[in-house]
């Protein structure tokens, strides 16, 4: 199941599309509140439903019908369950300047707290070994940083760290905690010359083990990280997409990485 967003003139609509095994459309739910929207993040709740966020909150049963819409004051980019179904949205508000914001609903989306962590914009959430998250920011203060804050269940921060790239801007797009209690995070740096995915490996403080910065081999072109997995093997898996090879506009770049950053393929 994947959601995006639907351009309907000057409109935008959440789209919630979900597919058989092997991508022939299952069924698809166009979500229109009579106002700009926009789909950022899907989850399938333990009941069997979805969950979407956005600039809404949205809970669809099992075959795309909706149970509850609510309006969302962020953009809810990033979205998780807890044990007793309660849901833990990450996002961005920008009422005057952009502010991490973390809110914990629970599950008719009734809020149950919320919580602020400066400037920046929250990408990810996922949740951590001992109950509690990590979020994965984008910070916008001085030279732009991957900026990973922990907290407890209760949304109380408990550290945060920064990783920048020495080639320039540095933008995150996904984080996870690995089998060894360290984490993962994942995104690209704008230099001078193009964009180039950058990835990070920390250990269980956040602090820096090793990085990897990747691109394609031509100048000017545009290379950004996604969306990035441990596997069984513990090594991992990187998703993003490349102007740089010449086989169209964009292609899907798949990348594998050893537990050190050497390139399996």
């Amino acid at each position: 199941v994947v959601v995006g967003t639907a351009y309907n003139g000057n409109d935008r609509d959440i789209i919630v599309l979900k597919t058989y095994n092997y991508g022939n459309e299952l069924w698809r739910k166009i979500i229109d509140n009579q106002y700009s929207d926009e789909g950022m993040s899907i989850h399938e709740t333990s009941d069997g439903g979805f969950v979407v966020s956005g600039t809404s909150l949205v809970k669809l049963s099992s075959g795309g019908n909706i149970i509850w819409n609510k309006s969302f004051n962020s953009s809810g980019n990033s979205i998780v369950e807890d044990n007793e179904g309660n849901l833990i949205i990450l996002g961005t508000s920008s009422e005057n300047t952009y502010t991490i914001q973390l809110t914990k609903t629970d599950s008719s989306g009734n809020e149950i707290w919320k919580k602020t962590f400066g400037a920046g914009k929250g990408k990810s959430i996922k949740p951590t070994n001992d109950g509690g998250y990590i979020l994965g920011i984008e910070s916008n203060s001085g030279n732009n940083a991957m900026t990973m804050i922990k907290v407890n269940s209760d949304g109380d921060q408990e550290w945060s760290n920064s990783h920048a790239s020495q080639y320039g801007q540095s933008y995150l797009s996904d984080i996870e905690q690995t089998s060894d209690g360290g984490y993962i995070l994942g995104g690209y740096v704008t230099t001078s010359r193009d964009n180039d995915m950058f990835f990070v490996k920390t250990d269980s403080n956040g602090n820096l083990e090793w990085n990897k910065t990747i691109g394609a081999p031509l100048d000017g072109e545009n290379d950004q990280l996604w969306s990035i997995i441990e596997t069984s093997d513990q090594n991992y898996i990187l998703l993003g997409e490349t102007n740089g090879y010449g086989y169209g506009l964009y292609d899907i770049y798949l990348i594998k990485l050893d537990n050190v950053g050497n390139e399996v393929f």
